[in-house]
């Protein structure tokens, strides 16, 4: 009796103290979406891939809608981000991976949408793909050059993480602890301002690129970037090379760091291939470096940084 008399008080306060950890929670939930809602979840609808859309490549669902960083994205019928309407029959392909193709924004708001608005009288073909690398933009062309015409010119807009091997649609991890972390940066803004607060993610995910930058692998980089520029030139399509800089780079504004901007636009200049580094635009526009980005983001453009890109590449448009 006594055992039994003391247990359920014990239940009763564990019970009450997850309800109360529960009820702060939600409550930091609401308050952080209320004052925060520049935060954006990750993720994206796996619906709206497909297999194979170019070559072994994966792309994105014709007239497909979903959900992307937790806004609605609508595909074309030819399998890019759609873009406001044009009336003309040459084309601008763009090649690009997740930062070009501007998740968390309006299709209006990145450079992209920019350029096809200022421009009605091409098509700007914003092929970008959320995790797209070298290997996809040559497969991406591969494709696309033989089969259309109108392709005129292509910018490659290189991330500096664009070395990263090819990313499969393969299915899911099944660990449970990646399962939760999924979860929270799918639905809780609170999870992604703290992790934010606590790790600068920025300075990780740039040292990591920057390593690579200083290895003998960058050689390997450098070849696989010229079969893709090489691929577009085959064609009698040039072809520019767009360095996107990261977040961290702006921050520090140490020259040291530019390292890898100097590897490929050296290495662009020995190939006769047309470099735009846009490093400077950035500085040179005056506002703070996470200005330029998504919140907690280190390389997806904020809709300040695609305008900055867009002004940048309004006269590089040579059709």
């Amino acid at each position: 009796m006594t055992t039994t008399r003391l247990r359920a008080p014990r239940l009763l306060l564990a019970t009450g103290s997850v309800v109360a950890l529960l009820v702060v929670l939600l409550l930091a939930e609401f308050v952080v979406r209320l004052v925060a809602p520049q935060i954006l979840f990750a993720g994206t609808d796996r619906r709206l891939m497909r297999e194979n859309a170019f070559g072994s490549t994966y792309g994105w669902v014709p007239d497909a809608t979903g959900i992307c960083m937790g806004k609605t994205v609508s595909i074309g019928p030819d399998g890019f981000r759609n873009l406001p309407p044009h009336t003309g029959h040459a084309s601008l392909l763009l090649l690009g991976d997740s930062v070009t193709f501007g998740p968390g924004l309006e299709a209006d708001s990145t450079f992209a949408g920019m350029l096809q608005h200022s421009r009605p009288d091409i098509h700007i073909m914003n092929s970008a793909v959320i995790g797209y690398s070298l290997e996809h933009y040559r497969d991406v062309l591969a494709s696309l050059v033989p089969r259309d015409s109108t392709i005129r010119q292509v910018i490659l807009c290189y991330s500096l993480n664009d070395y990263e091997p090819t990313i499969a649609l393969g299915p899911e991890p099944q660990s449970f602890l990646w399962h939760i972390a999924s979860f929270l940066r799918e639905h809780s803004t609170l999870y992604l301002f703290l992790k934010n607060l606590f790790f600068d993610r920025s300075e990780t995910y740039f040292l990591h690129d920057y390593a690579h930058y200083r290895s003998p692998g960058v050689a390997a980089t450098l070849n696989l970037l010229d079969s893709v520029v090489t691929r577009a030139q085959s064609g009698g399509i040039p072809c520019t090379v767009l360095l996107l800089p990261c977040e961290y780079q702006l921050r520090k504004r140490d020259k040291r760091y530019l390292l890898p901007q100097q590897v490929v636009t050296a290495f662009c200049r020995t190939r006769n291939v047309a470099v735009i580094d846009a490093y400077h635009a950035f500085t040179d526009d005056g506002g703070p470096s996470t200005a330029y980005f998504l919140y907690g983001d280190h390389m997806h453009l904020s809709g300040r940084g695609h305008r900055v890109v867009f002004r940048l590449l309004s006269p590089e448009v040579r059709l």
